[in-house]
Parts: C-alpha cells; sequence; structure tokens
C-alpha cells in the first residue's frame, strides 16, 4: 500500500491537496472492481476535475498531507496523561458554569 496519494490536476499538473477536494465518493460494483471517485478544483487553474483510484488503493488518511502540530514531546507527554475522563468533563462543565474567568483559572 503506498504511503501516501498523490493527485495532480488533469489540466496544469498541480498537486492537489485535502482543502482543495470538493466530492468523495464510492462507486461499488457487485462484480469487479469497485472505485472511489475524488472530486476537486485546482487551485492553480481553477479548473474542476475527478481523480477515481480503486478502492483497495483508498485510505482517507493518505490525502492529509500537513505534518501534525504535536512536538514528539508533547505526543509523548498526552500519552501519559491518559484517556480523559468523566469525572474530569464534568468537573471541567462545572468550572465553566461557575466562573466568569475560566479560561485564567485554566491557564494557572
Amino acid at each position: 500500500m503506498p504511503t501516501r496519494l498523490v493527485i495532480r490536476c488533469s489540466a496544469c499538473g498541480r498537486r492537489i491537496s485535502q482543502k482543495n477536494i470538493l466530492q468523495i465518493s464510492f462507486h461499488y460494483r457487485l462484480f469487479g472492481q469497485s472505485f472511489v471517485a475524488i472530486k476537486y478544483k485546482c487551485p492553480r487553474c481553477k479548473r474542476v476535475g475527478e481523480h477515481m483510484i480503486s478502492e483497495n488503493r483508498w485510505n482517507a488518511s493518505l490525502l492529509n498531507y500537513q505534518k501534525g502540530e504535536l512536538t514528539p514531546q508533547e505526543i509523548v507527554k498526552f500519552r501519559e496523561m491518559g484517556k480523559i475522563t468523566p469525572d474530569e468533563v464534568l468537573d471541567f462543565h462545572l468550572n465553566l458554569e461557575r466562573s466568569r474567568n475560566w479560561l485564567k483559572e485554566l491557564v494557572k
């Protein structure tokens, strides 16, 4: 399986990113290969185009070219913190209701 999916404009050859995609549709067939149609608008030439790929090559995360916002240290920190518990959600909700300066208190 490819590490990422590269879609280029059929008119000018510009690389199409996730933010340029207008529609993703699935074309299922009872017999034979199913396809995914990706409709896009090119940021350079402004033409609307469509790219078809086989369903077995499709993975929506392959369209994301941007790196994550978190640093490796932050990723480790958040993994060590564990999942947010229902009690923490309730406490957060009650703090929001109680205080007008909730943002200042949250940063403390």
